[in-house]
């Protein structure tokens, strides 16, 4: 009885962490209340931003991956990323990291620099 139990266990087990793993998301931008119909930013979209968030799973997604994203956002709006750090308490389980890039106007900091 005890074998068997133990056997379930382990498949239930190795299959959960099978789905987990095979079912790990691509990385994509987080955007807060996206879906919120109250949100000012639902019907008209973003206007300006200043970061970005996003979400990967380490697994399945690679530094180019991220950056190329998080770049071509930023581009969206005439600015270029910078990253500014990683945090594990905004995106899901299945994309558990967010990687966080702040983006800046490369021409008004050079005019702060000369």
């Amino acid at each position: 009885m005890i074998v068997r139990k133990f056997g379930v266990l382990t498949f239930v087990v190795i299959t959960l962490c099978i789905f987990l793993t095979g079912c790990a998301g691509q990385p994509y931008i987080n955007i807060d209340n996206e879906f919120n119909r109250d949100s000012k930013y639902y019907l008209q979209g973003q206007q300006s931003r200043n970061n970005v968030e996003v979400c990967y799973n380490t697994r399945s997604s690679t530094p180019k991956q991220i950056i190329e994203i998080a770049s071509k956002e930023c581009m969206r709006f005439g600015k270029r990323a910078k990253f500014s750090k990683n945090s594990y308490t905004i995106c899901p389980i299945r994309t558990p990291v967010a990687a966080i890039y702040e983006c800046y106007n490369p021409n008004k900091d050079r005019a702060f620099i000369n």
